[in-house]
């Protein structure tokens, strides 16, 4: 969650079943209220109530996150456990029978994912799909994110700039974009001339 407003004074619903002490529920209704607004969501066992006070939650599961809990906790969130995370390659697709297949992960930040979005909006910086226009309400803010330059090739931790190294891309392009041609993946502007060309021919 990021932090957006401090200390306002808001109507809250307050549900006297999420409580397990009386008169710690009777204080929350009258105090200070934060506004705070969704960054990423995964959805694990590992971040279970048990496994957090496994890894040095004291007490109520809100406030400053620092030291072990912190660290475990941003683990979650340092990989891309998405699905708009594309593996870099997978050599054989296979259909009924049960397989292994490994693919290497690399980590990923959702803080640098919302930024890129902030800059350029929610729309394909290709095609110009926008899923809020298309779809409706169920759309809104839904894209994918692609690396320029391609995790794999940089094979080390390093500062994103989400200006320079992210872009916001639609499904179908970021699968273009992943996708090699003669052994070679298409850059972003590569695939916005294709597009172009294929329009201009209907």
């Amino acid at each position: 969650m990021e932090v957006i407003e401090g200390l306002v004074q808001i109507d809250t619903v307050y549900d006297r079943s999420l409580w397990v002490d009386q008169e710690k529920y009777v204080q929350s209704i009258g105090g200070d209220k934060t506004r705070v607004r969704l960054l990423d969501v995964v959805d694990t066992d590992g971040l279970s109530l048990y496994q957090l006070r496994d890894h040095g939650l004291k007490g109520n599961i809100q406030g400053k996150l620092t030291g072990e809990l912190r660290d475990y906790i941003m683990s979650f969130f340092q990989k891309d456990l998405s699905a708009e995370v594309y593996p870099e390659e997978v050599p054989e697709r296979w259909e009924g029978e049960r397989r292994m297949i490994t693919v290497n992960s690399y980590e990923r930040n959702p803080l640098a994912r919302k930024q890129c979005i902030d800059l350029y909006g929610a729309e394909c910086q290709v095609c110009k799909m926008n899923f809020e226009d298309t779809y409706g309400e169920v759309g809104e803010e839904f894209i994918h994110v692609h690396h320029i330059k391609p995790l794999h090739e940089i094979q080390k931790a390093y500062h994103v700039n989400p200006k320079e190294d992210l872009i916001p891309v639609c499904p179908n392009c970021h699968a273009m974009l992943h996708w090699k041609e003669n052994g070679v993946y298409l850059t972003v502007e590569e695939l916005k001339e294709r597009l172009k060309m294929k329009l201009s021919t209907l």
